[in-house]
């Protein structure tokens, strides 16, 4: 039962996300270069709000093995959800060729 609620926090979180956030996701609106990578960014914080709750139900019907591939993916978002955050900085900031490349690695 804990998982299941766990996975209706992390749901709301997602509907919140959405709802905020629709015309940058959806892409309605022209976007600048920072836009782009703020829409990246967004998705990168999708894709993690999505495992996060993946995981809850995968826990509540006791699925091991679903469990163990949602962790991947649930790591793996958070990876890609600090790539999409360097990148976003980078091009907000208009940093220097140096300090781009040191953020960036």
């Amino acid at each position: 039962m804990q998982g299941y609620s766990y996975s209706i926090f992390s749901s709301v979180a997602i509907v919140i996300h959405l709802i905020i956030n629709f015309d940058l996701l959806i892409g309605r609106k022209t976007l600048t270069e920072r836009g782009k990578r703020y829409r990246g960014f967004l998705a990168g914080v999708l894709i993690y709000y999505i495992a996060d709750a993946t995981w809850g139900v995968f826990a509540g019907l006791g699925w091991t093995s679903a469990l163990y591939l949602n962790s991947i993916l649930f790591f793996l978002s958070l990876v890609a959800f600090a790539l999409m955050w360097c990148r976003f900085v980078i091009t907000y900031l208009n940093l220097d060729r140096l300090t781009a490349l040191l953020l960036s690695w």
